[in-house]
């Protein structure tokens, strides 16, 4: 099945709509389809065959329904015919409200089975025949919300007509609940919240993404006992975590009033019937004892303001800055509400995690009480359409196992230009996984944690860590111990700046960009400022110094030597100029080609901001760490990086030549000779071939195959002291070695041919089959042949591969097999999915080779006691370079031949 099939298959068959991991999760656990690289399918990925298909499926903030499923295409039709009835009547917010609710209305109608709803009647039994279901709810706190639903629905609906009512409610009526199961209905009420959401940027129902839903939820897994969400919005977070335990108390605070009525009604439409929802600010649960087991949020991304909350910050006995904005209210108060064996996770802005004042003093308190134990980064655009910000997960727990104790794990998901959506069970993996082995996640001990205060994940990288640890030992130091940072001058008056005459006024696109061109050139620069201008006086800069661009994803690293008529520049304000300090522990010149090192590469890749532009902070710049050398190991450096860069630039220049047809590589105009020769070679000895064929059988036929040059009794024939006798054998012995010589000479030209020209049409093949038909054609011979191991679909040349596994078996055959019996040939298939590769060990229990592999591997070599061509080995090795492979052969083997090949499972230049 094809991907989009797939995707229908599983959705008739669950019959419920499904998010995009979901989807992922079940397609790979039933191979309903395996990927070309064997990796397992991604959400992301469903995402993008969703959208694709629009026709198939529908998708509203990632759930995913069949446009043929008529119970959720009806439902649809209803909703956007009952909201276009609506439309224009009321405003955004009472408009969301009241779709809501009205569903709400007819699910609890429809199951009381009353199927009229119009006018009077409709206003009439929201106080009779649906209000008194709500008597056996468990809960008391939640209603009053559950009494001033239907009298707030009623108060908006009366401004109508009891006419316009009939009309506005049609498209309800025709519509019956009936269809949908409970869980099934307790989706569609949260998929119409998606619509509605979906719909206007002005709406105040600001939903989570479902992936973060199922993301977060699937980290706090919650059992048993009390779970809270302190802002709890339309309430997602909290239907999810009741489809996963159905044995958890559930309460939401949700400081809007009409939203803390759709989280309620979401919850009963979820069949959640005891949650406690309140419309509160949840810092009014600090005057009761309730302690919670989980706490989970995606909490505002601007924070709130401390001042707003100084009194609860008194009573947890902290002092902070009484203006200021921040998530710590937040995260504290949910420290103080969780029980002594709690977890909670939420979501927080990236900028919480690193910003100095009330956030560092909050990360102090969770760092030194190892309260945290996982921050997860996700990409830009996780939380769109409600923010463009980026955003974290942070997970706090009060039980951390005796593994987790006195560290943080920390996953950093790699940025992607072009956002799909994050890899829930991608993620889950990296969460739950014991042993690391895996770049995008690291377990930090605290005490390391504690001089940083940072809990960007950014930070803690394999590279970053090694580099902190060089910065210990003290074989580096920060850039602003070694260098002065000045930046450009703010904004030029344009009435300042000419095109002819005065000071170079330096610019970005003025920097250069390539390491050979070390110095900045006058000739680049197209803007001057006049010299006796007395505003610029203090920008102006007359010393050696390095000019690094702050904007752009190249720093740009130049070196400004000022000299005759190019003594001083003024630098843009995008610009920042590096001075030596009077320390002076390493040169210009070597912090130069540093910037041109991964060392420096790899943090200034990390410290980049992650924007449409992106760029660099002064503060970003001075933490850059730099490795200290003493000067004679500086100056190796720099010769090195001269010596690397010119043999670089070579390469490209190499490169380009290759790209317009002009190649100058030795060995490629042999290879055409080779060619050349070949062809002609091969013409004229398979009409020798043809002719001594034909003069055989005249021979033949006319019974002249006894015939000899001398007569037997020639004088020529005696034994003479001195002279040897000449050979004097039959015409047919003659022509039949001559036969044989030039088909053997063929041979070795066709093999020759076939390794210079290699024509790959590549497929996808059954590799444990192909080996296996191969076998077949050998199942009359005097040896066996096994094949073992993996099933695996492999992309590759047929009728190449199966040509070296004939030549692999015809070698053995002809020149390595010399008993009668008990010969035997074994090729083991085995795959590495993590190296996306296919290894395929090759054994004979033959004569071993009396080569090497380099010997093997060349053309015109073979074995003592072989009397084959020596084209073999070559021509096998040949095919697999052109599958991109490699083989290797066990010179250490005694017992025959044992050669492993390892070739990719897919053909990339095929992708």
């Amino acid at each position: 099945m094809k991907l989009h099939e797939s995707i229908k298959y599983l959705l008739d068959k669950k019959n419920v709509p499904l998010t995009f991991d979901e989807i992922a999760k079940e397609i790979n656990e039933e191979n309903l389809y395996i990927r070309e690289d064997f990796k397992k399918l991604t959400g992301s990925q469903i995402r993008l065959r969703v959208l694709r298909y629009s026709e198939l499926f529908h998708n509203i903030n990632g759930y995913v329904i069949l446009t043929s499923n008529l119970k959720w295409s009806n439902l649809l039709f209803s909703y956007w015919d009952l909201s276009n009835n609506l439309k224009g009547l009321y405003n955004i917010s009472d408009l969301e409200f009241i779709i809501a609710a009205l569903f709400y209305y007819k699910r609890l109608s429809d199951l009381k089975n009353i199927d009229k709803i119009s006018g009077n009647e409709f206003l009439y039994r929201f106080n009779n025949d649906v209000h008194y279901n709500f008597n056996y709810y468990q809960s008391n706190e939640s209603r009053h919300l559950d009494s001033k639903i239907f009298e707030d629905l009623r108060g908006l609906l009366e401004i109508n007509s009891l006419s316009k009512i009939d009309k506005l409610l049609k498209p309800l009526s025709e519509f019956n609940t009936r269809d949908f199961k409970d869980e099934e209905f307790g989706k569609a009420f949260e998929y119409i919240l998606e619509i509605n959401n979906g719909e206007s940027l002005k709406t105040r129902l600001i939903r989570t993404p479902r992936p973060i839903i199922e993301l977060m939820s699937k980290i706090l897994d919650p059992k048993k006992g009390r779970l809270y969400d302190p802002v709890c919005g339309t309430g997602g977070f909290l239907t999810e975590a009741f489809r996963i335990s159905k044995e958890i108390e559930i309460y939401g605070s949700e400081i809007n009033y009409r939203i803390a009525q759709i989280s309620f009604m979401n919850q009963i439409m979820n069949g959640d019937l005891s949650s406690s929802i309140n419309a509160e600010n949840c810092f009014e649960q600090l005057h009761n004892d309730r302690k919670y087991d989980y706490i989970i949020g995606d909490l505002p991304m601007e924070g709130i303001s401390v001042n707003d909350f100084i009194e609860f910050l008194h009573l947890i006995d902290y002092n902070f800055p009484k203006r200021a904005k921040s998530f710590g209210a937040f995260i504290l108060f949910s420290i103080s509400k969780l029980s002594e064996k709690g977890k909670a996770v939420f979501t927080v802005s990236e900028s919480f995690l690193f910003k100095t004042g009330v956030d560092e003093q909050i990360r102090n308190i969770l760092i030194k009480n190892d309260f945290i134990e996982a921050v997860i980064s996700l990409p830009n655009g996780a939380l769109k359409p409600y923010t463009n910000g980026k955003a974290s997960i942070l997970v706090l727990n009060k039980s951390k196992t005796l593994n987790q104790k006195g560290k943080i794990k920390f996953i950093n998901l790699p940025e992607n230009t072009n956002y799909v959506g994050i890899d829930v069970n991608e993620i889950l993996e990296f969460y739950f996984e014991e042993f690391i082995n895996n770049p995008f996640v690291q377990v930090v001990q605290i005490d390391h944690l504690l001089e940083l205060n940072n809990l960007s994940p950014a930070k803690y990288t394999n590279e970053l860590i090694e580099v902190r640890k060089l910065l210990l030992s003290g074989n580096a130091m920060y850039l602003h111990d070694l260098m002065i940072l000045i930046s450009g001058t703010a904004p030029i008056d344009k009435e300042d700046v000419n095109k002819s005459d005065g000071i170079p006024f330096v610019k970005i696109e003025n920097l250069e960009r390539n390491i050979l061109d070390v110095y900045l050139s006058k000739v680049n620069i197209k803007d001057y400022i006049e010299s006796d201008n007395p505003k610029y006086e203090k920008y102006i800069i007359e010393k050696e110094c390095l000019i690094i661009a702050k904007i752009g994803d190249n720093i740009k690293p130049t070196y400004f030597k000022p000299t005759k008529g190019f003594e001083r520049i003024i630098l843009h304000s995008n610009v920042i100029a590096l001075f030596p300090r009077s320390n002076n522990k390493i040169s210009l010149e070597f912090l130069y080609y540093q910037f041109y090192s991964d060392f420096l590469i790899n943090q200034i890749e990390k410290k980049l901001s992650k924007s449409i532009m992106p760029f660099l902070t002064i503060p970003s710049i001075k933490e850059l760490i730099i490795p200290i050398l003493d000067l004679v190991s500086q100056n190796n450096f720099i010769e090195f990086h001269k010596a690397n860069s010119i043999a670089a630039e070579r390469a490209r220049v190499d490169e380009r030549f290759k790209k317009i047809g002009y190649i100058e590589d030795a060995q490629e105009r042999e290879l055409n000779i080779v060619r050349t020769l070949t062809h002609q070679l091969r013409h004229n000895l398979t009409s020798i071939a043809t002719i001594v064929d034909k003069a055989n059988r005249i021979v033949s036929k006319n019974n002249l195959s006894e015939f000899t040059q001398y007569h037997k009794n020639d004088p020529i024939l005696i034994p003479k002291k001195g002279f040897e006798v000449p050979e004097n054998m039959y015409l047919g012995e003659i022509l039949e070695i001559s036969l044989k010589k030039a088909q053997t000479l063929n041979s070795i030209l066709l093999d020759v041919e076939k390794a210079i020209n290699l024509d790959l049409q590549y497929s996808r093949i059954d590799f444990k089959n192909l080996l296996n038909e191969i076998k077949n054609d050998y199942r009359n011979e005097n040896f066996s042949i096994e094949i073992v191991g993996d099933e695996i679909m492999i992309e590759l040349s047929k009728t190449h591969i199966e040509d070296l596994i004939n030549t692999l078996i015809l070698n053995a055959k002809e020149h390595s097999f010399k008993k009668p019996s008990n010969n035997k040939i074994s090729f083991n298939v085995t795959t590495d999915i993590n190296r996306a590769i296919v290894t395929f060990d090759y054994k004979c229990n033959g004569l071993p080779l009396t080569i090497t592999e380099k010997e093997y591997k060349s053309i015109l070599t073979k074995s003592r006691d072989s009397n084959g061509t020596g084209i073999g080995g070559y021509y096998i090795n040949k095919i697999v370079e052109a599958h991109k492979g490699s083989l290797k052969v066990d010179e250490n083997f005694k017992k025959g031949v044992h050669i492993i090949i390892e070739l990719p499972l897919k053909h990339t230049e095929n992708e």
